[in-house]
């Protein structure tokens, strides 16, 4: 699926989120579809992430020890940042953007216990 269609998917269920809050505003249920779109927010961002270059790392409150090890690995095989991939730390999460699918599906493979 290409990622212009995952993003008008992501599009219209939001703005049918909205819709429904808009005219349920009642607390029952904001907090249920809240809930929903948490869910369906992580399964785009899951499609997303394997539909280009970048492979993204959540923090997901590991110790620095753990975050050195990742680093670390892919270092040892992609070298430093600049070469084939970019990296780019956010709040939530460490992104690695590959130049190219081949290097992106490798640190996949690299990190799969980590992702």
């Amino acid at each position: 699926m290409s990622t212009l269609k995952i993003t008008i998917a992501v599009l219209v269920v939001i703005l049918s989120a909205i819709n429904i809050y808009l005219y349920w505003g009642t607390p029952q249920y904001t907090d249920g579809l809240l809930q929903l779109l948490d869910g369906l927010i992580i399964v785009f961002q899951k499609l997303l992430k394997m539909s280009d270059n970048t492979v993204t790392v959540v923090w997901d409150n590991q110790n620095g020890f753990w975050w050195n090890e990742t680093c670390a690995m892919v270092l040892e095989v992609f070298g430093l940042p600049g070469g084939r991939y970019e990296s780019k730390p956010g709040t939530e999460c460490m992104s690695f953007t590959f130049k190219n699918q081949k290097d992106a599906t490798l640190c996949r493979i690299l990190l799969s216990e980590r992702l």
